[in-house]
């Protein structure tokens, strides 16, 4: 079963590594298609805030291995990258998980919803729980 473990807090492009700076890019151009530096997504502008503000990486793991590195960003988005690549596999839109392979939707899913990192609201948010507790 997937695990989300690791959370760390991205504040500054100095915290990356060369594959997650390139990941961070692709999540900008995902989010908005703005084609940005990892430096530029994160440095503040004149309000203050970042391109990309409350910056999260998480390692997805599946029997202690990292298989997935997934990003939250501006509160209701994201991605979900196969690990030490800038493959997306899912995305998080407007709060929901999206992603075209249905069977890794639903591990994603499931794993989403056990670290408390997915709305409640998704539409697809009880099934995700109902399944993890018919595994429980």
């Amino acid at each position: 079963m997937l695990e989300f473990t690791n959370k760390r807090e991205v504040t500054s492009a100095d915290q990356l590594s060369p594959h997650q700076a390139e990941q961070l890019r692709a999540c900008g151009n995902a989010y908005d298609g703005s084609d940005l530096s990892a430096e530029e997504l994160l440095a503040p502008g004149e309000d203050g805030e970042s391109v990309l503000n409350f910056v999260e990486l998480w390692d997805v793991v599946d029997d202690d291995v990292v298989v997935y590195e997934a990003w939250f960003y501006q509160k209701d988005s994201g991605a979900i990258f196969e690990a030490g690549t800038t493959t997306i596999v899912a995305e998080i839109i407007q709060s929901s998980l999206e992603c075209d392979d249905e069977d890794l939707k639903k591990e994603l899913g499931k794993a989403m919803v056990q670290a408390e990192l997915l709305d409640p609201a998704d539409s697809e948010y009880e099934r995700y729980r109902d399944l993890l507790e018919q595994e429980a």
